[in-house]
């Protein structure tokens, strides 16, 4: 196995000079800059990827904030750890290397053994955070090859066994039985379009799902997003369920505060329009549903809310897992519990939470809360 790869930017040269020999002793390999521009060109050059970036703060040209978000801006390097040097031990300034988002920082002087400590760390943490991501992909994976397995065979079984009461239909010669009027038609087309309806339903849900857990497309979420009001994202998902509800002879009553939040509209989308497809599926006829938005404490608060026959206390706790179905007996045509997951982990990507609250035979509130800022 290679040596681990450091950048380290510092404008002092016998500092830099110092230090690079220090790490390399220390069994590292070593890339020096003398400001941000020349470490990018560097790395542009390189076309390597560090372990870790090391960057004075105070630099001509170029300063380690500018290189910092220069470094962020580029998706290949958007994980790797990034620690801060600098001789000013002022609470303001640390705060700020907070806030943007730095990894780490080192108030110089410090002590070789303690430096070596740090960068060891983050090499540490950030391989520890690239195998749970890598391993929450793999059980995502096997969660989806294990849907596929168990529960493509109900819609197919509605396709398969429609196209057969139609083939049966149109080669009827020598078959005594009365034809099909057409109101047996329209329910056998109607049976194979359920199945057809629960096949696309199941691929949209699982390659998004796959998407949105995949560390790897953070960056493509990033591009995406964009300021929007909340009232938008709710009547495109009460578009998308109007035709299911008039099934279900169910209404849906909004009480809608206009909220500016950032994010990415079509992922928002499919947040808001899961919990709103169940709360339609598990109310009785001529109900109604419900679907408010409000500000609280700096976050956006979707609320969708039901008055159906809402969850038991242990159904509560793995409503949110995938499959994670209630009463799977007792409700055939649930779905294929990837629904609520999938708005769990829109939320989350948003840098907000979703929660629930239900009874049974009272009813189901799902609440999801997004930040109000500025930025994705």
């Amino acid at each position: 196995m290679g040596k681990e790869l450091i950048l380290f930017v510092e404008d002092n040269t016998d500092f830099r000079d110092s230090a690079a020999r220090f790490l390399e002793l220390s069994d590292f390999e070593v890339l020096v800059a003398s400001d941000g521009l020349e470490a990018l060109r560097i790395l542009d050059e390189t076309q390597r990827i560090p372990s870790v970036i090391i960057s004075d703060i105070s630099m001509p040209n170029m300063n380690g904030y500018q290189f910092f978000e220069a470094v962020r801006q580029r998706p290949t390097l958007k994980s790797v750890p990034f620690i801060f040097l600098t001789a000013l031990d002022n609470r303001e300034d640390l705060k700020l290397d907070w806030d943007i988002g730095v990894d780490e920082y080192l108030v110089k002087p410090f002590r070789p053994e303690e430096f070596l400590q740090v960068i060891r760390n983050r090499i540490r943490r950030h391989e520890e955070l690239k195998s749970l991501a890598a391993n929450q992909l793999q059980s995502t994976r096997d969660t989806i090859v294990k849907i596929l397995s168990h529960e493509l065979r109900t819609p197919l079984t509605y396709v398969t066994g429609g196209f057969t009461l139609l083939h049966d239909e149109i080669n009827r010669e020598g078959n005594t039985q009365a034809p099909l009027d057409r109101d047996e038609l329209q329910k056998i087309l109607q049976f194979i379009r359920n199945g057809t309806e629960r096949l696309n339903r199941l691929a949209e849900q699982t390659v998004l799902l796959t998407e949105i857990t995949s560390s790897e497309n953070r960056s493509t979420w990033e591009r995406l997003a964009s300021k929007l009001d909340v009232s938008d994202i709710v009547d495109s998902a009460i578009g998308k369920v109007q035709e299911f509800a008039e099934e279900h002879q169910v209404q849906i009553e909004k009480q809608i505060e206009p909220i500016r939040i950032v994010g990415v509209p079509n992922l928002l989308v499919v947040a808001v329009t899961e919990p709103l497809r169940n709360a339609i599926q598990f109310s009785p006829h001529n109900s109604t549903v419900y679907i408010k938005s409000y500000v609280e404490q700096d976050m956006a608060i979707i609320e969708v809310i039901d008055h159906g026959r809402g969850m038991a206390e242990e159904d509560i706790k793995t409503a949110w897992d995938l499959m994670g179905q209630v009463e799977r007996e007792q409700q055939e045509q649930q779905g294929f519990g990837l629904g609520l997951p999938l708005t769990r982990e829109i939320v989350r990507l948003h840098h907000g939470e979703a929660s629930l609250k239900s009874q049974k035979g009272v009813g189901t509130t799902v609440y999801l809360r997004l930040p109000i800022r500025d930025t994705f």
